[in-house]
């Protein structure tokens, strides 16, 4: 995240008008840790988190892996946070509306490679009035092709500097003709080495809680490849073989993917099966 700790509210507020053209005054930014523990068992621990005066909750992430539940972990961050911003003694009028804005840094949805913004509000299928005086407010900006962005549109010029589709001349243009790019862009640069340990601290934290899903994912497409190729061998040496072959050929590319990502020879043999000798192979 390009943002810390000491950055000033009215940066924020701006980046906010940016991404979703909402005119915002902040009321207090919100440590993290008022919203880990929960009876679940999970920890919600978001990139960043604030109060708006106007009594909203917003929620900022910016997610550089690739998790097949994002949409399931957006649904539980936006309930718990619901639940735990309405005080005792309120009633349920007193509810925060809660904007959520995720940020990925690759593409979601495979089939629209096209459309890279979205924006989800519960609405009545039939007369698209918005229920429950529009509570829930859901952003998702995916990272696409750069020929698919309007370096003319404000919002999509500063998404390819945060995607860091801009070469060094694009940049240096950019820099100089964006005001706000060039405010981030130096508070990018005035970060202090403790805020650097720091905010990398958080990251490995966040890691560490999504590693389930990604490996989820990984291994999923493992088994698709795997599978894959499994059928076509079914095709030369009968359909049960090809099934096994299949199989092992699923665990051999998960193992691949695993060893890429740096994970010890260990640690992928115990995931897949595969012996670590054909491991140190692959």
């Amino acid at each position: 995240m390009f943002l810390g700790k000491k950055t000033s509210k009215k940066l924020l507020e701006r980046l906010i008008k940016r991404l979703i053209s909402l005119e915002i005054e902040i009321e207090q930014i919100l440590n993290s840790e008022i919203v880990r523990g929960n009876e679940f068992g999970k920890t919600i621990l978001l990139d960043l988190v604030f109060l708006t005066k106007n009594n909203r909750i917003i929620t900022l992430e910016i997610q550089n892996k690739e998790i097949e539940d994002m949409e399931e972990r957006i649904k539980f961050y936006t309930d718990r946070l619901s639940s735990i911003t309405l005080k005792k003694g309120e009633n349920y009028q007193d509810i925060k509306k809660i904007i959520s804005i995720s940020l990925l840094n690759h593409k979601f949805y495979k089939d629209k490679k096209e459309i890279y913004k979205h924006n989800y509000k519960i609405t009545n299928q039939q007369t698209l009035k918005i229920f429950g005086n529009d509570l829930l407010d859901i952003y998702i900006f995916e990272k696409a092709e750069k020929a698919c962005y309007d370096s003319d549109n404000p919002l999509d010029s500063f998404l390819m500097y945060l995607y860091g589709l801009l070469n060094e001349q694009e940049l240096k243009n950019l820099i100089k003709k964006d005001e706000f790019i060039r405010d981030v862009e130096e508070e990018r640069l005035m970060f202090s080495e403790s805020e650097r340990e720091e905010i990398l601290k958080i990251s490995i934290e966040k890691a560490e809680r999504d590693q389930q899903s990604i490996l989820t994912t990984a291994k999923r497409k493992a088994e698709e490849e795997g599978m894959e190729k499994g059928m076509e061998k079914g095709r030369e040496e009968g359909i049960e073989e090809g099934m096994e072959r299949g199989k092992e050929e699923a665990m051999f590319v998960f193992a691949k993917k695993l060893k890429s990502a740096g994970e010890t020879l260990q640690r992928i043999s115990e995931l897949t099966g595969v012996p670590i000798e054909k491991i140190k192979n692959i």
